[in-house]
């Protein structure tokens, strides 16, 4: 058996429940407890006015297995909501939220803790601690097509072999290019060489 819902505020004075009858004077009923009595389904159904409007009317049908009286309080209690008011086959019901409130209670009131457990304040800042991630998570890319690739520890390896094959080849090519340079300098002697002597050979014939 699930235990009932525990009643916001914990209790109602005189000037609350007069203050409460007064606004749902006018209100229609949202639910009627008809032969069935407090059906689950009449129970949900109330528990979702009270919800979205705090302050409800309900009505009790002749045939209503349970007395006009009665009736309401079984209700309030399935719903954790008081009875403000009972007048003729009508009563006033009334549960407070703990997140945005619509009814201003006049006087002081002391609140049901949160079926949760949280308090108003960690309330709070777990949902700024949520709303700052959530932010956070939709200003990072998902998948930046411009954004490289990290490698991985294969493909390092492999670039760091290409790597290695460059730096070799192009050391061959700078030892190739210092040989040539040394063969420059042999050519540099080409100033001892004397064009005279081939010439001279001429003037002995």
């Amino acid at each position: 058996m699930s235990a009932k819902p525990v009643k916001n505020p914990k209790d109602l004075n005189g000037a609350q429940r007069r203050a409460l009858r007064a606004l749902g004077h006018h209100l229609k009923p949202v639910v009627q407890i008809g032969l069935r009595g407090v059906t689950p389904a009449l129970v949900a159904a109330a528990a979702d006015a009270l919800l979205h409007h705090e302050v409800i009317k309900i009505s009790m049908g002749t045939e209503a297995p349970v007395d006009r009286k009665l009736a309401p309080v079984e209700l309030a209690d399935a719903t954790g909501a008081h009875v403000a008011g009972i007048v003729g086959r009508t009563a006033i019901l009334y549960r407070r939220r703990h997140d945005d409130p619509v009814v201003k209670l006049p006087g002081v009131f002391e609140e049901s803790p949160r079926p949760d457990g949280l308090s108003a304040r960690a309330r709070a800042a777990a949902k700024a601690r949520a709303t700052t991630i959530a932010v956070s998570t939709a200003n990072e890319p998902a998948d930046d097509p411009l954004k490289p690739a990290r490698p991985g520890p294969g493909l390092l390896a492999a670039q760091r072999a290409a790597e290695a094959a460059i730096a070799a080849r192009a050391a061959g090519v700078a030892t190739a290019t210092g040989e040539f340079d040394d063969d420059d300098d042999d050519f540099d002697d080409e100033d001892d060489y004397d064009d005279s002597e081939d010439l001279g050979g001429e003037d002995d014939r």
